[in-house]
């Protein structure tokens, strides 16, 4: 038998050397070959994989925002839905999006909103010295599992300007994966801007810039420093009328969005001049027909939504 071929296939091993001497037998089995298994394709997936660093963008963010509006930086609130929108451009997510950020906020509640929007969350309590602990490692550690997990690569999209990211970015594009990082002009670490991967100069980082999108996913909330604003008030019985309502007419119209809510269901919205707040009147007039406007001056109106 010995380098004999098996030809009977359905004969078992023992019926194949039933009666055969010798104790040592080798067998070699020669599998059928199957489509697509001569190796794991690394087509890209041209998925999008989404790592924020919250306090680090919320931070900068905020400053950069205030020196532009004249709005106090506690005014300023971040829409994660909107930031997430804005980075994905119409492309589809290759898992959850990941938040990793730190206490404070104390507010649960803000982690538990972002949580409703599909992103999954790590919140780590700050030291005694008011200092970050475990988010750069622990944002790194996802985007490593991430890399690893995927047999196929994506696209790595990190919404922060720490340098101590690189390595892990590094290795996503040494495993050829597209990278991408948004943050602030301002706040960027220069490392972050350039990568290097040596002997390997095609593979490059894209640097998005955050500050021309600001008014995108960043608003202000509340009646400090509006004294001098033109005012729009919305009365709204039914519940028409939210937060999204308003970024969408301000962003329509090329504006920053600034309101404020009163109980009984009244929003206000703030402009610098008359003839933004007329654009705005005009814009939400023509998009819900069942408005009714209430002329109380030339200069001021009341909308109500029944």
């Amino acid at each position: 038998m010995l380098n004999d071929e098996l030809v009977d296939t359905a004969q078992t091993i023992g019926e194949t050397f039933y009666g055969v001497e010798g104790g040592n037998i080798r067998v070699a089995v020669n599998a059928p070959e199957q489509p697509g298994a001569s190796g794991l394709s690394r087509e890209p997936t041209g998925l999008v994989h989404v790592f924020i660093d919250n306090s680090n963008v919320e931070i900068e963010g905020k400053k950069f925002v205030s020196s532009l509006q004249a709005v106090c930086e506690n005014q300023l609130h971040m829409d994660h839905g909107r930031l997430l929108g804005l980075v994905l451009d119409g492309r589809q997510l290759g898992e959850d999006p990941v938040v990793v950020g730190s206490r404070p906020p104390p507010n649960d509640s803000l982690w538990k909103e972002i949580e409703n929007l599909g992103f999954m969350v790590k919140v780590y309590d700050r030291n005694c010295r008011d200092k970050e602990k475990e988010v750069d490692s622990e944002l790194g550690a996802f985007i490593s599992d991430a890399i690893q997990e995927h047999r196929r690569p994506g696209i790595v999209a990190l919404i922060a300007g720490d340098g101590d990211h690189c390595p892990f970015l590094r290795r996503a594009l040494l495993r050829g994966w597209s990278v991408e990082v948004w943050f602030w002009t301002e706040g960027m670490s220069s490392r972050l801007m350039k990568i290097n991967v040596p002997d390997r100069p095609d593979l490059q980082t894209t640097i998005i810039n955050l500050d021309p999108y600001y008014s995108h996913f960043i608003y202000a909330y509340g009646r400090e420093n509006t004294w001098r604003k033109e005012f729009l008030e919305i009365e709204d019985s039914v519940g028409t009328w939210d937060s999204e309502s308003m970024m969408e007419c301000y962003e329509e119209l090329n504006l920053f969005c600034w309101w404020s809510y009163k109980p009984r269901n009244t929003f206000y919205m703030y402009f610098d001049e008359y003839e933004q707040w007329k654009e705005a009147k005009n814009w939400i007039l023509e998009k819900y027909s069942d408005i009714t406007e209430y002329r109380k001056g030339k200069y001021y109106s009341s909308l109500s939504i029944p």
